[in-house]
């Protein structure tokens, strides 16, 4: 009756550590799912600032053609 038991005691503890396991997984695909939409946004994040460092440069380069056509005329 000892064995049955201790068997028992142990097929416990293997069911409990399989959904502790489970859990974890579960947990870690979720932060794994988390972290691709962060990247996502990260990305959208980087596109738009492309394209206001590329309008700053443009707006800069006009400036600069204003200024030398000023200086120039002085």
């Amino acid at each position: 009756m000892q064995i049955k038991n201790l068997f028992k005691t142990k097929r416990q503890a293997i069911i409990e550590s399989c959904h502790d396991i489970k859990s974890i997984v579960d947990d870690s695909i979720k932060t794994i799912d988390n972290m691709q939409d962060c990247v996502v946004d990260m990305q959208k994040n980087i596109q738009e600032l492309i394209k206001l460092n590329e309008e700053n440069i443009q707006i800069l380069d006009e400036v600069k053609i204003k200024l030398d056509k000023k200086l120039g005329d002085e």
